[in-house]
C-alpha cells in the first residue's frame, strides 16, 4: 500500500476528506523526520516508536568483483511497534 492508497483508507475511517488527510499525513512525515534529526525520539503510545540510531563504519565488499569497499558511519531511524500494535499483528484482542 503506498501513501496515497493509504490516505484514502484512512480518509474513508474518519470521514474526513482526502486533501486534509494528505495534508496531515505530510506534517506528520515531515515533524517525525525534524524529531529524529534534532536527536530525540517519537513515542506514540501503543503504537509505537521511532528513533534514530547510528550505524557505525563497517568494511564491505563489492559482490561484483569481490573489492573491499568502506561503508560510512551513518544515522538511520528505527521503529519499535507498541504493544496494541504487537497484539493486532498477532491475533490479540
Amino acid at each position: 500500500m503506498n501513501k496515497t492508497d493509504f490516505a484514502h483508507l484512512v480518509a474513508e475511517k474518519s470521514g474526513m476528506k482526502i486533501y486534509e488527510i494528505e495534508s496531515v499525513l505530510n506534517a506528520f512525515c515531515e515533524a517525525v523526520c525534524e524529531v529524529l534529526a534534532s536527536g530525540d525520539h517519537v513515542k506514540l503510545v501503543g503504537f509505537g516508536t521511532f528513533e534514530m540510531v547510528r550505524r557505525q563504519a563497517t568494511v564491505g565488499r563489492n559482490p561484483r568483483n569481490g573489492q573491499v569497499v568502506k561503508i560510512p558511519a551513518t544515522n538511520v531511524a528505527k521503529f519499535k511497534p507498541g504493544k496494541f500494535m504487537k497484539e493486532t499483528l498477532n491475533g490479540v484482542e
